[in-house]
C-alpha cells in the first residue's frame, strides 16, 4: 500500500478511532514498533476503548501489524458487548 500512517505510539493507536466508518475505507495504517499500552492511561478503570465498537463505526481501513505487537492491552468492561479485537479478513 502507499503512503500508509505510521502508528509509533500508544496515542498514535489511540487516533485510529478517528478515521473509522465506511468513508475512511482507503486509509492505510502500519505499526512501525511495538507498543504496550499496560502504562497510564491505557491501563486504568475501564483500561483501552475499543475502536469500531458499532457499525456506524467500524474500522474499514487497512492495518498491517508487521512484525510488531500490541502489548499489554487492558480492558475492563463486563457491562459492555463487542469489546473484543475483531478481524475482518477478505479472501483475494
Amino acid at each position: 500500500m502507499k503512503d500508509p500512517w505510521i502508528i509509533k505510539t500508544a496515542q498514535h493507536l489511540n487516533n485510529v478511532r478517528n478515521y473509522t466508518g465506511i468513508e475512511n475505507r482507503p486509509k492505510y495504517f502500519e505499526l512501525a514498533n511495538d507498543i504496550d499500552l499496560g502504562q497510564s492511561p491505557w491501563n486504568e478503570e475501564a483500561g483501552w476503548e475499543p475502536i469500531g465498537e458499532t457499525e456506524m463505526t467500524a474500522f474499514t481501513g487497512g492495518f498491517n501489524g508487521q512484525v510488531y505487537k500490541i502489548q499489554s492491552l487492558y480492558m475492563n468492561r463486563p457491562q459492555e458487548d463487542n469489546i473484543g479485537l475483531k478481524q475482518n479478513i477478505k479472501k483475494l
